[in-house]
């Protein structure tokens, strides 16, 4: 049952007994005023215990016709959504064009978004990202840092703007299913699935088998975080299984998404619930894995600037690259996060160098 059922629930419970007892005591009074006979108290209390419990029913159901009807309509409305893939005209096939196996250079330039009916989210977004290069995209929350990641993703299309892959490859030109074959992501709300561990890391693809993922995982150095849970690779996790941290599910998303050998990696504070430790430690990981693929990361925690490439700062829908002798890092750390916070606010164009 509902919210709304339970609250209605309680309401006409109460309300039913009062109304039994207004009716019992002004019966009773008749009675004893013999304006009214003893049968026919029987007979009101026994109607009135007939008819508020229908009229309870009636009310209830009326509630659950209403969940009904939203539900067919959200229904109808996923269902009534174009598909994203559709079967190509030989026009549109020969336009589009193969992405790279090994995607050496992404390029977004002033790229503009905005939701339906809203101002523009952002409108001059621009960034590049080199294979072997980690870049972090620093922000406020709600400045669209996420959109820009689920608009790589193609959930939503851009207004405005180019996004040109390796200097030669409209990213429009590639067809969807290509293209999200070549991405990796970890975002912000992490699924685990009722399985083992193993399954979640493989994500069903049981033709390879366990090994692989024993073997990524040890090469990764996540294996002595999966060897302390009850069974090790074999823990089952989710609903009904063993819970786990928020920090040992970004471990598990980490895996899962380098299982599957992405060209372009993005990740949405993918290191939010992690010590200082174990962030350092998924840093020097990308660091051993970038000459493989370029990475682009989402996060509020400014200490993770020492481990970048390139830092951009998004702010009223645009971006700035920052120059490194600005912000307060020496010998490679964070010097002090206040002090970084007054620079991002006080220098608005800068290089990193």
């Amino acid at each position: 049952m509902s919210k709304v059922g339970i609250r209605f629930n309680l309401i006409a419970q109460i309300i039913g007994v009062i109304l039994i007892v207004i009716i019992l005591a002004w019966s009773s009074i008749l009675v004893l005023d013999e304006r009214l006979k003893l049968g026919v108290l029987v007979a009101i209390i026994q109607m009135a215990n007939l008819i508020i419990p229908a009229a309870w029913r009636i009310g209830l159901t009326n509630i659950q016709l209403q969940e009904a009807r939203v539900a067919f309509e959200r229904m109808y409305e996923f269902t009534s959504l174009p598909p994203e893939y559709e079967e190509k005209t030989s026009s549109v096939q020969k336009s589009e064009q193969t992405a790279p196996d090994a995607i050496t250079r992404l390029d977004i330039i002033n790229l503009a978004f905005r939701f339906t009916g809203q101002p523009l989210l952002f409108e001059n977004v621009s960034l590049t990202m080199n294979r072997g290069e980690i870049v972090i995209l620093l922000g406020d929350s709600g400045c669209g840092k996420t959109t820009l990641l689920y608009l790589l993703q193609r959930f939503c299309s851009p207004e405005n703007g180019q996004i040109i892959v390796d200097q030669k490859i409209k990213w429009e030109n590639i067809p969807t299913p290509e293209w999200r074959s070549r991405l990796g992501v970890v975002p912000q709300s992490i699924k685990i699935f009722n399985a083992s561990l193993i399954e979640n890391i493989c994500l069903g693809d049981t033709k390879v088998g366990a090994d692989k993922v024993i073997q990524l995982c040890r090469k990764l150095g996540l294996e002595e975080h999966f060897l302390r849970l009850p069974q090790g690779y074999m823990t089952l996790l989710g609903e009904g299984g063993v819970p786990i941290s928020g920090g040992q599910q970004q471990f598990v998303a980490l895996a899962r998404v380098l299982y599957s050998q992405p060209r372009i990696l993005l990740l949405d504070e993918a290191t939010s619930a992690l010590d200082r430790r174990s962030e350092n430690k998924i840093f020097d990981l990308l660091k051993d894995l970038k000459s493989e693929m370029a990475v682009l990361m989402v996060t509020h925690r400014l200490s993770s600037i020492q481990h970048a490439d390139r830092v951009y700062h998004l702010e009223h829908g645009k971006t700035h690259l920052l120059k490194k002798q600005h912000l307060p890092v020496k010998d490679g750390k964070v010097i002090s996060e206040e002090n970084l916070e007054f620079s991002l606010e006080d220098n608005n164009n800068f290089v990193w160098t």
